[in-house]
């Protein structure tokens, strides 16, 4: 289980994010909860960060639905997305219980659960 790693223990967690990656992780996905990503100018820590297949997965409670928050949801992801380029880029909505692919790269991507394709 995620929960006992000291990497991300400090960092505020919805618990309904560390169950949600807990559940891909058993579908084959290694997400590693609040990874923490650096730019020159900032710090941010990812919801949910699969290194080796480069998938980034946003967990978006109700706050995230609010004018101001989703503009500055959407420039951090801009920003993770110029970055890291990852092969898709998920947001998950807590509101409306949906995944979103907020971005999919080029490259030809496929998943081994029938979950995300």
């Amino acid at each position: 289980m995620v929960r006992n790693c000291p990497k991300w223990i400090k960092v505020r967690t919805d618990k309904g994010q560390i169950e949600m990656l807990e559940k891909w992780n058993r579908l084959g996905f290694n997400f590693e909860p609040n990874y923490q990503f650096k730019t020159d100018k900032d710090l941010f820590y990812i919801d949910g960060y699969d290194v080796k297949r480069n998938v980034v997965l946003e967990y978006d409670s109700k706050y995230h639905n609010k004018p101001k928050q989703q503009r500055a949801d959407l420039i951090r992801q801009k920003i993770i997305i110029d970055t890291l380029q990852p092969n898709v880029f998920w947001r998950y909505n807590t509101v409306d219980k949906t995944f979103t692919a907020a971005y999919k790269s080029n490259h030809n991507f496929k998943s081994t659960t029938s979950v995300i394709d």
